[in-house]
């Protein structure tokens, strides 16, 4: 479209003029930002009253969230594998912030730095993740079940 709007440079093709068409309703054009300067200032589209002329960037801790188990997950002990030797790993999807705390059906089970490998239980559970304050950052349902031990 550039090539055609340019029109040939000894004049044997026209140069061609065109508007842009108009912003459908409730769309606004905005000059924005970045900071830090990771990209270049420049106009973006927005919703009406979304607009924002600066945008931060979003700390790797910000992004964390609880990767496994996913929310609504369903995770079947093995009957055949002694109980003490089943774990689950708690895990984030990016590096925890200072201070977050797991936390199993509203109790602290340890800090969220590392992976943390649980004793899973039978039962429907609420893994929340809490920053140092006690704010959750996000939270799952799960449920654990067990079939009864086979007998040897």
């Amino acid at each position: 479209m550039d090539w055609l709007q340019r029109g040939g440079a000894s004049g044997t093709r026209p140069k061609q003029a065109s508007q842009p068409p108009e912003a459908p309703p409730g769309i606004v054009r905005r000059k924005i930002r970045f900071e830090p300067a990771s990209e270049a200032a420049r106009e973006e589209w927005f919703v009406a009253g979304t607009e924002m002329s600066i945008i931060h960037a979003a700390t790797g801790a910000a992004l964390a969230r609880i990767a496994y188990p996913a929310d609504g997950s369903i995770i079947a002990l093995d009957p055949d594998i002694p109980p003490e030797r089943q774990r689950i790993s708690l895990r984030l999807s990016g590096q925890a912030g200072h201070g977050w705390i797991w936390r199993l059906d509203d109790k602290p089970i340890g800090t969220s730095e590392h992976p943390r490998l649980w004793l899973p239980q039978p039962g429907k559970h609420r893994l929340s993740l809490t920053n140092r304050h006690g704010d959750v950052l996000d939270s799952v349902h799960f449920e654990v079940r067990a079939l009864p031990s086979r007998a040897r």
